[in-house]
């Protein structure tokens, strides 16, 4: 137990969850979730009857990849300007890039939508991100994050196709 000299805690699924509403996704309850410091990755799930929740809810998990880490930052469920609802995830700590990269994810596949990279390494990484939709339509236009190395991060999400989305 806990109280064993010998005692090495180990590390399960901790990471934050964000649930979407039924008024973002219609017909659906989406909740994102990390692995946290038990793991490199995050995970979708549709929670819109948790009393019924079986296999067939577990939608996806993005768990590859160089830029993925332990995500310690709660996910943003958002609109986003190409009329997809998304995710947005920071990839953590301890990449195997070392960088701090920004994932725009499709909230119901999981696919990914926008890998915005940084470009700042040397064992780097992205803290919890914040939306602005500074125009108040709805969607999210811009997406504020810190990292490791101390810098804060603007993300230019206002164009309507995923290539246009840069650091600002």
């Amino acid at each position: 137990g806990l109280s064993d000299p010998n005692y090495v805690h180990s590390y399960f699924v901790d990471g934050p969850i964000a649930v979407s509403t039924t008024k973002q996704t219609p017909g659906h309850n989406y909740l994102v979730g990390s692995l946290g410091r038990g793991g490199k990755g995050v995970f979708g799930l549709e929670v819109k009857t948790p009393d019924t929740f079986a296999n067939t809810d577990v939608l996806w998990e993005r768990s590859t990849g160089a830029n993925m880490g332990n995500v310690l930052g709660e996910p943003v469920v958002v609109k986003l300007n190409n009329g997809v609802n998304g995710v947005i995830v920071s990839n953590g700590i301890n990449s195997t890039n070392g960088k701090a990269v920004l994932f725009v994810l499709n909230i119901a596949t999981g696919a990914i939508i926008a890998e915005i990279d940084t470009l700042v390494g040397g064992d780097n990484g992205l803290s919890a991100p914040r939306a602005w939709d500074n125009d108040g339509n709805g969607t999210v236009d811009y997406v504020y994050a810190g990292d490791l190395k101390g810098n804060l991060w603007k993300f230019d999400l206002r164009g309507a196709l995923p290539a246009d989305w840069v650091v600002a």
